[in-house]
């Protein structure tokens, strides 16, 4: 990539990251979820920097955990990195009114993989756990802590 388009795509994720992390922020605490997301790049401009998206979603991951993590109801956070960067997304998602599943348990997932060799510098610590999911349109990777649901009792707790 050369050095203006760099240049570029990083001042768009600056500002890309504030965004999303005053959408994150905005949200009280103790508020239901039904999958609510943020786009890191939504206008997918970053398909030929792949990383940075990336970088970017992972970053907001830790924002989203960081703000609810005060939270006394169980919630779910988990990330996804998809081949088209702009289906990149930070999700929050709650027992809700809605009756959608909780926790999303993503059983067409393969969990126990390593991210690929194009996120380039991607390093995750050993609190995170990534699942690929094989869809007819292309791969998408799982992002989440390595925690489980403790049965419906409380929050989550360490697996």
């Amino acid at each position: 990539m050369d050095r203006r388009f760099r240049k570029r795509i990083e001042r768009y994720f600056v500002n890309q990251i504030a965004r999303s992390t005053w959408d994150i922020r905005s949200h009280p605490v103790e508020g239901w979820f039904d999958l609510w997301h943020v786009h890191p790049d939504f206008r997918s401009k970053a398909n030929r920097a792949r990383s940075l998206a990336a970088h970017a979603t992972l970053q907001l991951l830790g924002v989203a955990e960081e703000h609810f993590a005060q939270r006394r109801a169980p919630i779910q956070i988990f990330a996804t990195l998809c081949e088209d960067t702009g289906s990149n997304a930070v999700y929050v998602h709650t027992p809700n009114p809605n009756s959608s599943e909780f926790p999303h348990r993503f059983p067409e997932a393969s969990w126990g993989v390593a991210l690929p060799d194009d996120l380039g510098s991607v390093n995750l610590s050993s609190k995170y756990e990534v699942a690929l999911i094989d869809y007819p349109c292309g791969r998408e990777f799982v992002v989440r802590t390595r925690e489980r649901w403790n049965n419906g009792a409380g929050p989550w707790i360490p697996a």
